[in-house]
């Protein structure tokens, strides 16, 4: 909500699944904001800027795949040494019921 006092626009943003997440990357494309979007091969590439190809579909893909992309964010940002791992396991970026 732009009224919201710390209203924020994301600088990129990444998704899933590009079917699900239509909406959203419709909507970051008419902002301009690129769109980084796991795939596997049945997603349209449409309005998506970087494709990262994986099984989408699989909650320990995703995970692992999330928790891979955080890792390698905080080694960018030097908030962890550049061979270094993160404190968690990536069994815990799993959704589990």
């Amino acid at each position: 909500n732009p009224n919201y006092a710390k209203f924020i626009e994301p600088k990129i943003i990444v998704v899933t699944d590009p079917r699900s997440d239509s909406q959203a990357i419709l909507e970051s494309k008419q902002n301009g904001i690129p769109v980084v979007a796991l795939c596997d091969t049945e997603n349209l590439l449409s309005f998506v800027d970087i494709a990262v190809p994986v099984n989408n579909k699989g909650r320990k893909a995703i995970a692992l795949v999330y928790w891979l992309l955080a890792r390698q964010i905080l080694r960018e940002r030097g908030d962890i040494p550049e061979d270094g791992d993160l404190d968690i396991d990536a069994t815990d970026f799993e959704l589990k019921f």
